[in-house]
């Protein structure tokens, strides 16, 4: 049975800083599972560069569009250093003592291009050289400083990065990204038109490049498809921001210039008139239009009469171009087009929302497989080896090489969903008392009068935490008054439609409060005076000036009867606990939960019956890890919530089981709390929170959809949402998430977020094979960590760049890194994350060839986490020691090891992690050669999968169990399994050894069964995934496989040179079982070729060295070679010994194909020494046997393999003869 590859790595994917304890996990999450980077490559230090596009590739020349290949001409910079023209520069040339030049990639109009080194940085980068005319004119120079400028305001993924603008003895250049793939003008011209599904892919990026500009104030004028890029990950760049401006500001140009490309302009920029973002907005149209069709919709004689032409017209749609094109879609393509601006998309969130809308309408009504589901794992310990951390929320997927055709960048599917028709923001109350006393009324008006107002399918509030994370990152203060353009700026980032605001005096012992509803979009208010005897009447009256505002939002009387079934009051009638309860919430989300938890422990006191305060107050203790004090509260709340409104009972108990950690019970909970409050995002982002934990990843983005749904500038879920599309193997629809949080972050200014999102970029960068980016996101994250003082975060930043210097082939570098965080944690006394740093140096160790190290850390790891009491992080802990000694060859204990996590995560009933331990114990059992309980695990494995909807899980799953059966015999069996996984990979369009494994394998089995020229394309495209993915030891089994089909069909000599070279590329990979697998087809073809005695010594041992790596049907192979081979030495009574042995291996494991081989040799040992009579048994079995393989399903060709053929063909010759 072929191995799998074993090659570990961990991931930190941190949650949302800020986000409620009740929702949220801690900010150092690593994946669950075991989700290995990709393949180690050869160093790639610096260089930027990545892989090349398949069907050719062509390299950006950044800025100047009209560039073109230049000549050999050599360019010269003279003894006295001035720059004399604007011929190439040489390689090697050094420019302003930082910049070494590598080649010249293209001329236009403004200068030429060069890839250049940054030596300071150590990065590539693109050298734009201006021509010496223009460099000497003061607006050309001003033009590139401004797109310096600009660029400098946007940092977004879809935007390309300006770095400098340089001088050098008179020569002036400016610096910039260097993106190797091809403009979309190119991909156009060739292709001539792109089908919706990619075309909206491309367009969705280019929005989000454009929103990023636009929330700046930045216009880009000057877009067309020259300036758009699309990189080898299918990434999309928008570029040439050189006649960008701002949308306040006049830019370059005086007012009335025309400025832009004439065949993309709009109508308003062809008239010189005012601009803002809706110009943009026009050329996407055009932009669109072209992809969709391969036309414009203005064609006319020349580029001026079409520019008149779209002032005057509107654009036929480009249905009547293509009447195939989804009548949606031209819609969208038809309103970017508007001529009147006040009939276009607004803004490009508009068109996205649209966009997404009809994706999801596409992706529901086509798809047969869940390609979201697909984890891009690269190979097989992201099971077995769980990076340190995965114990919360966490972000630890494989390594995917994701190659795709040029111009289809992958975005996720996105689910949509309609927000209710009314949404409500209610900010704090201003205190106008001037009672320093009262300011806790502030807060805890908005919140009573929050959950009073009540809920209904038409009407969702915005949660009060929600609400105050708006208000942080807005700056603005909760206790300060504020004017109208605030509250609007409140409710765009908030999503909401109408706003509740107020203030409070206090004449004497009363207080009054006064109330304005202000409707957004008719900006009408109504004002609502409500006047409170004394303090101890305050929660009747907030009841009643609740029961007055639903009676203003209530549309009709079922509207008024819904919001009323869903009124909440406070669960006390004490205005001292309800006092302290409202400032330990206000504390707890700004993060300072000791406080906060003496605040709530004094609202218990003012009132034991006040059930939420308890649920609040065992949620902190659980945050600061006092899990007794924690399972004490939660439990009281639990017996003070039979007597509330369902709604809070539910609460109560998903917190409970959330404390508990008892995550089905804790969905189930909150399950019946959504059913009962649907407009709660609260509720669904703690449920996409509790999905995400339990592995099932499409209920997680359905939940996340809903809160974007409602709240489309939610930082936190954004994140959540690129996390879960990271976790679910799509790294690059990730990335369009974590580029809108960013977007935002940066527009907020919240550097805290900041750094959370670049960590989670650069895990998915790494994931997408581009180290580089990857690398950079993650320093980026520590320099803001360590600049806040952040040594928590830092530490998890340390971690993963210590990976990524790891797999780029420098482990000095990375063994310092992890002992770094090792120190920081320590420092802070971070117990569990201790815990973590351990198990990835243990991982490290143990990769690196030094198993002492590798297993103290690990044990050490264990026993932090018995003393801190955390089943979850043992349970880890166990596995990965049971890991490490399945690949020592250790494979009792590590059984033992294994048997104990799994029992623990049983326990915990988190399902990808049961999932894991089950398919670990079936490895180790396949190991032990138990192929029956192996087959039982794996079987309860796929079920797991199933329950939470992990189909590429699954797939795995089912490859294992195919190459059992294909050991068997049981090739019917096997096909089914391997058609399965494959139809399942094929969804996903992965490129990792795990698609190697599949894709080859489906070759390879086919090759098995006697149809080695089917299985050829499947060989031959594995082999070629492995070369792009440059895993080596993928390359090596590839190519192993692709001898065994030159030795199923009789050619020996094209079977020895794939051999040979198998083994050479295994020896250099390190891969001990691939180079075994190599050892043992090379004696096969010697022995074929009538060499048996050189090879029989070689065969003895690799018996013994497979047995010893758990290759058990490859062991007994290599015994009944080794007998064929003591036969032709005439060793008759070593050949029978060896034989016998080998048949009775072969009969305890099942391996039919096995026992027919034995069986025949015996019998040909028999003839050999005389006894013929009794060599007819044998000879019997034989043709049973391989009678009985060939009529499983879809194996009837398998007695014309080269092998068998001959074998049947005596065996059924002597067997008949000697009837």
């Amino acid at each position: 049975m072929a191995d799998k590859p074993v090659k570990r790595t961990r991931s930190d994917m941190p949650t949302q800083a800020g986000t409620p304890s009740a929702l949220s996990s801690s900010a150092d999450n690593i994946f669950p599972g075991h989700i290995p980077s990709p393949p180690p490559g050869p160093p790639t230090r610096g260089t930027g560069a990545t892989p090349p596009l398949p069907g050719g590739q062509e390299t950006y020349v950044p800025g100047d569009s009209q560039a073109t290949s230049p000549g050999v001409r050599q360019g010269s910079r003279s003894g006295a250093g001035a720059y004399q023209d604007d011929t190439s520069l040489e390689p090697g040339a050094i420019i302003a003592t930082r910049y070494e030049i590598l080649e010249v990639l293209g001329r236009g109009g403004m200068g030429s291009v060069y890839k250049a080194r940054d030596l300071e940085l150590d990065r590539l980068v693109a050298l734009k050289v201006i021509r010496p005319e223009l460099a000497r004119n003061t607006a050309i120079v001003e033009r590139f400083k401004q797109e310096l400028r600009l660029s400098h305001q946007v940092t977004h993924r879809n935007v390309i990065r300006m770095y400098d603008l340089g001088e050098d003895a008179g020569m002036r250049f400016i610096t910039m990204e260097m993106v190797e793939g091809r403009d979309l003008r190119s991909i156009i011209e060739e292709r001539g038109k792109l089908p919706p599904e990619e075309t909206v892919e491309i367009l969705q990026q280019i929005c989000y490049a454009l929103e990023a500009a636009h929330a700046v104030g930045i216009l880009h004028r000057d877009l067309k498809p020259q300036n758009i890029m699309i990189d080898s990950t299918g990434r999309v760049v928008v570029m040439d921001f050189g006649l960008a401006r701002t949308i306040e500001g006049d830019g370059m140009t005086q007012s009335g210039a025309i400025v832009g490309t004439m065949e993309y302009m709009s109508p308003e920029q062809a008239l010189g008139k005012n601009l803002d973002q809706r110009s943009d907005i026009f050329a996407l149209g055009l932009i669109c239009y072209e992809m969709l069709t391969g036309n414009m919709p203005y064609r006319a004689e020349s580029a001026l009469a079409s520019l008149i032409k779209r002032t005057r017209e509107r654009a036929e749609p480009v249905t009547v171009q293509d009447p195939t094109i989804p009548g949606q879609l031209s819609g969208i393509v038809s309103k970017c087009l508007e001529t009147d601006v006040e009939q276009r998309y607004k803004n490009t969130g508009e068109i996205l929302r649209d966009l997404e809308a009809w994706r999801s309408q596409v992706a529901g009504a086509s798809l047969r497989f869940n390609a979201d589901l697909a984890s891009t794992l690269p190979n097989n310990r992201w099971i077995r080896y769980a990076g340190a951390g995965a114990l919360v929320l966490v972000l630890a997927v494989g390594g995917a090489v994701v190659f795709k055709e040029v111009g289809k960048p992958h975005t996720p599917a996105a689910q949509t969903a309609k927000g209710p028709a009314l949404s409500l923001a209610i900010m704090p109350f201003y205190n106008a008392s001037g009672d320093p006393s009262l300011n806790w009324l502030g807060s805890s008006l908005a919140d009573m009068l929050g959950g009073d107002i009540g809920q209904s399918a038409n009407v969702r509030t915005v949660s009060p935490d929600r609400l105050h994370q708006a208000l942080h990152d807005l700056r603005i203060s909760g206790s300060s008054q504020v004017d109208v353009a605030t509250l609007r700026r409140v409710a765009e980032f908030t999503n909401a439609s109408t706003v509740i605001f107020g203030q409070y005096v206090k004449p004497g012992s009363q207080i009054r409060i006064e109330t304005t509803i202000l409707d957004l979009a008719s900006d009408s208010r109504t004002v609502l005076q409500t006047d409170v005897p004394d303090e101890k009447q305050l929660l009747n009256s907030v009841d009643a000036l609740a029961g007055e505002v639903r009676q203003k939002l209530a549309a009709n009387p079922d509207m008024l009867n819904e919001l009323k079934a869903h009124a909440q009051r406070p669960s006390t009638n004490s205005v001292e606990a309800l006092r302290a309860y409202t400032d330990g919430l206000q504390l707890a989300r700004k993060g300072n939960n000791i406080d906060a938890l003496t605040q709530l422990q004094a609202a218990t006191a003012a009132d034991p019956e006040f059930a939420l305060a308890f649920a609040k107050l065992g949620e902190i203790y659980s945050e600061l890890g006092h899990d007794d004090q924690a399972q004490t509260a939660s439990r009281r709340a639990v017996e003070l919530s039979d007597s509330l409104p369902a709604s809070e009972k539910y609460l109560i108990e998903a917190n409970n089981a959330r404390i508990n950690k008892d995550t089905e019970k804790a969905i189930a909970a909150y399950e019946k709390l959504a059913a009962d409050n649907p407009g709660d995002t609260d509720v669904q982002f703690a449920l996409a929170d509790l999905y995400e934990k339990a592995g099932n990843f499409p209920s997680a983005k359905q939940r996340l959809a809903a809160v974007l749904a409602n709240d489309p500038k939610n930082v936190a879920a954004l994140l959540a949402s690129g996390r879960v599309a990271i976790r679910s193997g799509d790294p690059q629809g990730g990335l369009d998430f974590l580029s809108r949080a960013l977007t935002l972050a940066i527009q907020f200014d919240n550097v805290e977020q900041k750094a959370v999102i670049l960590q989670a970029t650069g895990v998915a960068y790494r994931l997408l094979n581009n180290p580089q980016e990857a690398l950079r996101n993650y320093e980026e994250s520590l320099a803001i960590k360590k600049q806040i003082g952040d040594k928590h975060g830092a530490a998890a930043s340390l971690e993963e760049i210590a990976s990524i210097q790891d797999s780029t082939g420098f482990p000095d570098a990375a063994l310092a890194s992890y002992k770094q965080s090792l120190a920081l944690r320590r420092e802070i006394g971070d117990q569990a994350g201790i815990a973590n740093t351990l198990l990835d140096m243990g991982s490290f160790y143990h990769d690196h060839g030094k198993p002492g190290d590798e297993l103290k850390y690990m044990t050490d790891a264990l026993q932090i986490a018995r003393d801190l009491g955390d089943q979850s992080m043992q349970a880890l802990c166990l596995n990965n020691i049971g890991s490490i000694k399945l690949d020592n060859g250790e494979y009792q204990d590590a059984l033992t090891y294994l048997e104990q996590g799994y029992q623990l995560r049983e326990k915990l009933n988190v399902p990808q992690d049961v999932a894991d331990s089950q398919h670990n114990l079936a490895e180790a059992n396949t190991k032990l050669g138990q192929y029956d309980a192996a087959l039982a695990l794996y079987l309860k494995a796929i079920a797991t999968r199933h329950s939470i909807n992990d189909q590429r899980g699954v797939a795995i799953e089912s490859d294992s169990m195919a190459r059992i059966f294909a050991d068997q015999g049981r090739y019917g069996a096997a096909l089914s399994s391997m058609k399965d996984a494959l139809q399942i990979f094929q969804q996903t369009k992965e490129m990792t050894s795990f698609t190697v494994e599949i894709v080859g394998g489906w070759g390879d089995l086919l090759a098995q069964v006697g149809r080695g020229e089917e299985g050829r394309s499947s060989l031959e495209s594995a082999l070629s995934t492995a070369h792009q993915i440059k895993d080596q030891a993928s390359v090596a089994l590839a190519t192993n496989w692709m001898g065994d089909s030159y030795y199923y069909k009789g050619d020996n000599a094209a079977a020895r040179t794939q051999y040979e070279e198998a083994f050479e590329i295994a020896s250099k990979a390190g891969n001990k079982e691939r180079v075994l697998l190599a050892r043992v087809n090379k004696a096969k073809i010697e022995l074929a070729v009538g060499r048996a005695a050189a090879v029989a010594p070689e065969l003895k041992k690799l018996a013994q060295d497979a047995d010893t790596l758990g290759l058990k049907s490859v062991s007994v192979e290599c015994s009944i070679d080794l007998g064929q081979a003591l036969i032709a030495a005439k060793n008759a009574s070593g050949a029978r010994q060896q034989l016998d042995m080998a048949l009775a291996r072969a009969e305890k494991l099942g391996l039919r194909m096995l026992q027919a081989k034995a069986h025949y040799q015996i019998a040909t040992l028999l003839v050999q020494t005389g006894k013929s009579s009794e060599a007819t048994p044998h000879y019997r079995e034989v043709v049973r046997i391989l009678e009985s393989i060939s009529k499983e399903d879809n194996s009837g060709h398998v007695l014309e393999r080269a092998d068998i053929q001959s074998i049947y063909r005596d065996s059924t010759k002597s067997f008949q003869g000697s009837n």
